[in-house]
């Protein structure tokens, strides 16, 4: 037996007895005037017991005892797989006992535990276009489906998987979407943890967060000078992307929000860059981890206000990194106009060397998503539809037992 991954032996123990049980049964039903059978409007499988005998063998009693404790700590949620039968069990501890044999240093645990289903380790099938997944086993079971296009792609639809049809939005060239019917997640890498020196060239890392994710309320106020602080890095953006250096990095009309925009620029000596450009709403530039430019006003021709601003950034021989940070409130937002182009001015553009790998690993994609419940696959046959052909997509199922 193994508890989370690790082998029972490393505790000094080994399995003697394993006896599961069938789930308990709970039915809805009611006995309608002068019928001679009930009708039944629901039948729903809850936990099942499961007992576990353990052997713990110690230097003596006292050593014993302190193994039953670590394993009664490891017990008290954990999956456990039974290799003799390939089963793992979620389980949950609800009781234990421990009962002294002749032996001084042997203990025997016994334990009972509220468990759900069996089931098998994953199956992974890959597919483009249209696939059919026989499904072993006896129970409904979560479904991961991983998508990858080739190409941008504005959205894609998946069906079989739920009983409506899942649309995705703004798929990214490469990057893997991931709907995690067991985790009840929508995902896809952070781009900083997966830009590379190819796919970073010449373009910018986009972030951006809701206003309301910041819990703080200045942002809210019309004259914001965005700052480092207000990017919790423990959230998700909910939205990201990678822009392509030029006159425009981004200029759309999503309103309430801050976001980051940010790059490498390698220059092989020190030397000094000048531009223009455009903002809306207020902006912080970071050079190096150093504000270098801030207005708390957007500066655009629309807005009624004439600047223009002028930024010179004395750049380092190497990599420096660069940082466009706004907030637009309402109406057209970011950041454009630049004049001459940041990537002119410099040898190399590549958002790979500004990588910050304090965000967290995965973004969370639940708001360019369009469903109604998570993936699952019924035993038998399921058929599953991706209107795509040329995308890339993999399933994942582990066959539950009751």
């Amino acid at each position: 037996m193994k508890i989370n991954g690790i082998d029972i032996q490393n505790y000094g123990a080994r399995l003697l007895k394993w006896d599961p049980q069938p789930a308990t049964i709970v039915n809805s039903e009611e006995w309608l005037r002068n019928s001679i059978s009930p009708s039944l409007y629901n039948q729903q499988l809850q936990y099942k017991k499961t007992t576990a005998e353990i052997q713990v063998i110690g230097e003596d009693r006292t050593d014993a005892y302190i193994k039953c404790s670590k394993l009664i700590y490891d017990l008290k949620k954990c999956t456990l797989e039974i290799e003799d039968i390939g089963l793992f069990y979620d389980c949950i501890l609800e009781s234990t006992s421990i009962a002294k044999g002749i032996v001084l240093n042997k203990l025997t645990l016994t334990c009972t535990f509220n468990t759900d289903y069996a089931y098998k380790t994953p199956i992974n099938q890959d597919f483009k276009g249209s696939t059919t997944v026989n499904v072993e086993g006896t129970e409904k079971t979560p479904a991961i489906i991983t998508i990858t296009e080739p190409v941008d792609t504005s959205y894609v639809y998946i069906d079989g998987i739920t009983d409506t049809t899942i649309r995705l939005l703004y798929l990214k060239k490469d990057i893997p979407v991931t709907i995690d019917g067991e985790k009840k997640l929508i995902y896809e890498p952070d781009l900083d943890h997966w830009v590379t020196e190819d796919t970073g060239e010449n373009k910018w890392i986009f972030k951006r967060w809701n206003i309301a994710l910041a819990n703080d309320p200045e942002l809210f106020y019309p004259k914001i000078i965005p700052q480092k602080s207000n990017i919790n890095k423990s959230i998700s953006p909910y939205n990201q992307s990678l822009l392509t250096d030029g006159a425009t990095l981004i200029n759309d009309n999503v309103t309430n929000y801050y976001a980051s925009i940010r790059t490498a620029l390698y220059v092989s000596n020190s030397k000094s860059i000048t531009f223009k450009f455009e903002h809306d709403d207020g902006v912080n530039l970071y050079l190096n981890g150093d504000s270098v430019y801030s207005n708390d006003t957007a500066e655009a021709p629309e807005t009624g206000n004439a600047g223009y601003p002028s930024v010179t950034l004395n750049l380092s021989s190497g990599w420096n990194i660069i940082e466009f940070l706004y907030i637009n409130h309402q109406g057209s937002g970011g950041v454009w106009g630049i004049t001459p182009t940041i990537g002119s001015l410099v040898e190399k553009v590549n958002c790979f060397y500004s990588r910050d790998l304090d965000y967290l690993p995965t973004a969370n994609k639940f708001a360019e998503a369009d469903f109604w419940e998570f993936p699952k696959l019924a035993p038998g046959t399921n058929i599953i539809n991706l209107n795509d052909n040329n995308a890339s997509a993999t399933i994942s199922y582990k066959p539950r037992f009751n």
